[in-house]
């Protein structure tokens, strides 16, 4: 693939960090030489430092209703149990939903460490998806624009032997399907 992108903040949904760090090395195995991961997450260390409880309500027209999202974290050691709350107002129907998810929160220098270690180079932070810089002490959010290395890469597919160096088969670890990229056929060479 050319990119990957992964991003919502939904890496952090991982069960554990280890999972966190496969899901990126899987990345960088399905991308070609030189193709590009997108990573969003929010800036956990500005919120664990902060304390923060409650992240600044967004809303916006979604098919003619307004909706409210707000974000209420509750700090739990090493897991943040997250509070989405949408509020959704069309004329004078209102409609409230509240959505739970265990984070775990992933700081700037973990992303870079297991990033790097995948073999991804040439890597950006930004502070949002408009590309202003990403700031530690002030941004809400990461955005993580990376690089795959090709010679880490090739070095990646010169290692390999059996059907996983010829394009077939790989058990994906966290689900146990094979990513769709095992499941096409490698092309011949006429």
């Amino acid at each position: 693939f050319d990119a990957v992108i992964c991003v919502g903040n939904s890496l952090t949904l991982a069960p554990a960090d280890s999972d966190v760090e496969r899901a990126i090395r899987q990345m960088a195995g399905v991308l070609k030489p030189g193709g590009l991961c997108v990573l969003n997450l929010f800036n956990w260390d500005r919120l664990a430092e902060e304390g923060l409880r409650i992240m600044p309500a967004t809303a916006r027209i979604v098919d003619g209703e307004e909706v409210t999202f707000l974000r209420v974290f509750h700090h739990r050691g090493e897991v943040i149990r997250l509070h989405i709350v949408i509020i959704s107002r069309r004329g004078e129907l209102v409609d409230t939903r509240i959505l739970t998810a265990y984070q775990r929160p992933v700081g700037p220098a973990r992303l870079l460490e297991w990033v790097r270690s995948a073999g991804f180079e040439s890597i950006a932070l930004y502070g949002g998806y408009d590309r202003r810089p990403f700031a530690p002490e002030s941004s809400d959010q990461l955005v993580l624009v990376a690089g795959l290395g090709s010679r880490r890469k090739a070095a990646r597919r010169d290692s390999k032997t059996g059907s996983e160096a010829r394009g077939g088969p790989r058990s994906d670890a966290l689900s146990g399907r094979r990513p769709a990229a095992a499941r096409q056929t490698p092309s011949r060479k006429d």
